[in-house]
């Protein structure tokens, strides 16, 4: 079976009112879409589906931790991720790709009868991730990362600040003229 028809919703047989949907998202599902910034998570997708005729509404909540690497140190932590996200799925007769504008409304034909909500689970995890990607602080305010690599950081700063290119040194001395 293919991973991806795990988070297929048939909406053939479903009642209206509120269907509970449970996914756990694992290594497994960060291998399915091969993105070096998440390669690991332990993380509980639970989609809560309410249906009114041929539309539905969809409350996603996405909570756990992703493994992810750290910027500075390259060392890895844990992230945690606590999300709510609200989608609209509409079943239609036909659609176009221009019918297609909102990203927070899924359009299927009536006719299929299922959508596929994992690529919309994966959106919203790669948006929670920070744009710098760092250990957290301590109690103190210490940086957890790795003091090794810190120091090795630290002592090449030290190093380029101490010696200095005869190139610039003739320009600093224009900048006394």
């Amino acid at each position: 079976m293919d991973y991806k028809t795990k988070f297929t919703i048939s909406a053939k047989g479903l009642l209206e009112g509120e269907q509970r949907f449970d996914y756990e998202i694992d290594k497994e599902f960060f291998d399915y879409f091969n993105n070096p910034l998440i390669r690991n998570g332990r993380l509980q997708a639970i989609v809560l589906l309410n249906r009114i005729d041929h539309s539905f509404t969809a409350d996603l909540a996405i909570k756990g931790e992703l493994e992810l690497e750290c910027d500075r140190c390259l060392g890895l932590y844990n992230y945690p991720v606590d999300l709510k996200h609200y989608l609209i799925i509409k079943g239609e007769q036909e659609y176009t790709e221009a019918d297609r504008e909102d990203d927070d409304i899924i359009l299927m034909k009536e006719a299929d009868l299922s959508f596929n909500i994992l690529q919309h689970i994966y959106d919203f995890i790669v948006l929670s991730v920070p744009y710098r990607k760092v250990h957290p602080d301590d109690e103190s305010g210490n940086s957890t990362c790795d003091p090794a690599f810190l120091n090795r950081i630290n002592e090449e700063q030290h190093h380029k600040q101490e010696g200095t290119d005869p190139r610039w040194d003739i320009l600093k001395n224009i900048k006394h003229n």
